[in-house]
């Protein structure tokens, strides 16, 4: 049996809910994972990205005493200097917070 980390948890916990939206709309929102091990990989790119009508979402999750890398705070500066909204999570409760508030957003400005 495997203990997961609790990093693990969230990204698997986000991963579940984003996967539920997207069949609930019908394959509305564009979810995935970044593999660290890929060939494309960017070092400090965040752990996902979500497209959702139109709007590029990085998210990096870390657990609760986690801290990012230089190159990490780098991608979220890169992110906002694009446009890209950026969520940084350590915990599912706190991803739901911040993903709500930003949809609410991009509803209101994409009906």
């Amino acid at each position: 049996m495997s203990r997961k980390t609790p990093e693990t948890r969230v990204k698997e916990d986000i991963a579940k809910f984003l996967t539920s939206i997207d069949y609930a709309h019908g394959g509305s929102i564009l979810y995935q994972r970044r593999d660290a091990s890929g060939a494309t990989y960017i070092k400090g790119s965040a752990d996902a990205y979500v497209i959702y009508r139109g709007v590029h979402i990085e998210i990096e999750y870390k657990a609760p005493d986690g801290e990012r890398s230089p190159d990490q705070i780098r991608w979220e500066r890169i992110c906002h200097l694009i446009g890209a909204k950026y969520i940084l999570t350590n915990s599912f409760e706190d991803f739901l917070v911040q993903w709500n508030k930003l949809i609410d957003g991009v509803q209101k400005s994409n009906p």
